[in-house]
């Protein structure tokens, strides 16, 4: 978006200055362009629903650099934004991360310290430190960059894991005793789509899937801590990134992440698939259901959630499943998502009432 984001006042094409006049002048803010087909104000780069890009999908932006179609598919977007100089535009040119790594990484702090320290002299309950996947990073990995620093990818994952790891130790010596890692990148991997994108950027599937999650499980190597593994498919503003099953990780994550005791999954739509995968999962590891989704305002039936539980206990047994929401409810640093504190409050107050129900 950045990188499309700064406006020219004219329409480089001819066929276009022919049809327009060709010129047209901006506020001196550039965010309002006035030309031959009238006046065109930007949008407001804000998560809004109504005025900002709250709607917006990564595919409907890729879309439009490549018809000019607002959205992709409906009006004409107007002159002053220079889609023609991109429909041509690459796949990878257009995913490329404008940020990448370019030397080596290491911590200059520790981040979770304090807010642990802080949480947990107001909890009276366990207190929960979300770190996030070594793997989350793949994305600011470039091929022409990052190697003056890194031979590959995975290079870099493991100095990542080990500032995770460091990070994990240290709140486990104020007495963390819950760790949750996050994964997106484990999440995005049923979308072929975003398979094709790493392998271009020098990521083999197999590879992610073998060396890829032994670096994962290198972070959950801290004795006296309870380690969960969140498998994440999107949940920034009530929005989704990955639709697909667990058929296609499920080997890899239930043999390979061997220090996690607990596995988080989400089911709370169709686009999570069948329970099937979950046949795959070691005896002696737990398996949380997130039925209740934090992306819509709808309460769940408690009748309909433990039908679901029982049909998941058909490849686990009932005592080694637990339940929770899909996700967190304010994931992102723009807010929460479409759900008030209200509705969170019933929702949670709903997850408590079903375990109580079924255990």
């Amino acid at each position: 978006m950045f990188r499309l984001g700064f406006g020219i006042v004219y329409n480089g094409t001819e066929e276009n200055n022919n049809a327009t006049g060709g010129l047209a002048s901006s506020a001196a803010t550039n965010t309002a362009f006035a030309g031959p087909w009238g006046i065109s104000y930007t949008m407001n780069l804000t998560p809004d629903r109504n005025t900002g890009l709250g709607i917006w999908t990564e595919d409907m932006f890729v879309k439009a650099i490549r018809t000019g179609r607002h959205m992709g598919t409906s009006r004409e977007i107007m002159p002053p934004m220079p889609w023609p100089s991109f429909r041509n535009a690459t796949d990878e040119w257009i995913w490329h991360s404008p940020v990448v790594v370019t030397s080596k990484l290491s911590q200059k702090r520790k981040i979770t310290v304090e807010e642990f320290a802080y949480s947990r002299a107001r909890a009276a309950r366990t207190v929960k430190v979300t770190l996030p996947s070594p793997l989350f990073i793949y994305s600011l990995w470039s091929p022409e960059q990052s190697t003056a620093a890194y031979r590959d990818p995975y290079e870099m994952f493991a100095d990542v894991a080990a500032i995770i790891k460091a990070e994990a130790e240290a709140v486990a010596a104020l007495g963390c005793t819950y760790i949750q890692i996050d994964a997106p990148d484990v999440g995005s991997m049923v979308v072929p789509e975003n398979r094709e994108l790493r392998e271009r950027l020098g990521m083999p599937t197999e590879r992610t899937l073998t060396e890829g999650m032994d670096i994962i499980n290198s972070v959950a190597d801290v004795p006296g801590v309870t380690f969960g593994f969140h498998v994440c498919k999107g949940n920034n503003m009530s929005q989704w990134m990955g639709s697909g099953g667990y058929d296609f990780t499920a080997e890899a994550v239930f043999d390979r992440l061997t220090n996690f005791d607990v596995f988080l999954l989400e089911y709370d739509d169709e686009r999570s698939g069948s329970f099937e995968p979950l046949a795959k999962a070691p005896e002696d590891k737990q398996v949380i259901l997130g039925l209740v989704s934090t992306k819509t305002t709808t309460l769940e039936s408690v009748a309909d959630l433990e039908a679901r539980v029982h049909e998941a206990a058909k490849y686990t047994g009932l005592d080694r499943l637990g339940v929770s929401t899909q996700c967190g409810f304010s994931s992102t640093l723009p807010g929460a998502n479409l759900t008030n504190e209200d509705v969170q409050e019933r929702k949670l107050e709903l997850v408590v009432e079903l375990a109580h129900h079924i255990w």
